[in-house]
């Protein structure tokens, strides 16, 4: 039975997080950080913690999921403002570590349920850590996969990449019949619909709408580079990016299948970092992909990148 937690029943919430954090917690393949801490803080007791949402959340809930035998699942829930209709979680807790399997299957379907029932949401969107040395929410371990494999989910396989401040350039050569076009001496017409070519082997991460909004950056500007063949089309883009955080990415690395066999995608990239590099001191650049784009994988990793960070992305639809 699904339970909302309010405000006068936080505290069973609050004993049943600080349980975990003795029987569950400790068994979870992680590296314990102390942001951890601050996280679970959230769920606890306090003066000022009942929220608990943070600045990325649309809506969240805290629920209990009352299963049979005195056995129970922890659910922190939230959708965001940019996806109302994807419910995804920061924790998920089954009250026996042993058992966590068998109690999350059961405990699942009682939220498909209630998410149908309660809520606009029309997926349920998990993200469980395979690689890497920093997994956030340490509850959304791997183990999930099968469990909602066998609830009929969908699997997306993204990744991380970066090449460290130190790492020396590739050689790689431009043939003299195609030409370089840099920053805004590019028509931003030209780049969208570039972009909007079926360009099956490259994750395009910023939509239309974005990449105009970023055509107004210096950054953009600065790094913006496309190679042009003789008929003065774009056969290939890249430009850079900076987060909130000050980390800078190569975005919509993309070249057009009938080049892919050359070294195309390894002069962009130089030629972008060569920029970025002018912008950050000892700081690594960093690309987020998807396994599924293995020539785009290919030519960061020729490059000079690495991988450091693998997960999975699991979409459960809500029928």
């Amino acid at each position: 039975m699904i339970k909302i937690v309010e405000e006068s029943t936080m505290k069973e919430f609050s004993d049943k997080i600080e349980i975990a954090e003795r029987n569950y917690f400790p068994m979870l393949g992680y590296r314990k950080l102390s942001f951890h801490d601050r996280i679970l803080s959230n769920h606890k007791i306090s003066e000022n913690t009942f929220s608990g949402k943070q600045h990325y959340m649309n809506n969240h809930w805290r629920i209990i999921d009352e299963l049979d035998n005195n056995e129970y699942c922890l659910y922190h829930l939230f959708t965001t403002p940019g996806n109302y209709e994807t419910l995804q979680a920061t924790i998920i807790i089954p009250s026996s570590f042993e058992d966590r399997r068998r109690i999350v299957s059961a405990s699942i379907d009682n939220l498909i349920t209630w998410t149908s029932q309660a809520t606009s949401c029309k997926q349920i969107k998990l993200q469980v850590l395979e690689y890497g040395e920093l997994q956030v929410h340490p509850t959304m371990a791997y183990y999930l996969t099968s469990v909602m494999e066998d609830k009929g989910a969908a699997f997306q396989y993204p990744l991380y990449l970066k090449i460290d401040s130190e790492s020396t350039l590739v050689d790689a050569k431009l043939d003299e019949k195609y030409n370089v076009v840099s920053g805004l001496d590019n028509d931003i017409k030209d780049l969208i619909k570039f972009y909007e070519e079926e360009l099956h082997d490259y994750f395009i991460v910023d939509t239309k709408e974005e990449i105009i909004e970023m055509s107004k950056t210096d950054l953009f500007k600065e790094s913006l580079v496309t190679i042009r063949n003789q008929d003065d089309k774009i056969i290939g883009a890249a430009f850079g990016d900076k987060d909130d955080e000050g980390k800078m990415w190569i975005d919509n690395l993309a070249i057009h299948s009938a080049y892919n066999e050359e070294e195309l995608g390894i002069y962009l990239i130089n030629q972008i970092i060569t920029t970025l590099r002018k912008q950050i001191i000892d700081e690594s650049i960093y690309v987020y992909s998807f396994r599924e784009f293995k020539t785009s994988i290919k030519n960061y990793e020729k490059a000079g990148f690495v991988g450091f960070e693998y997960w999975t992305d699991i979409y459960l639809e809500i029928r």
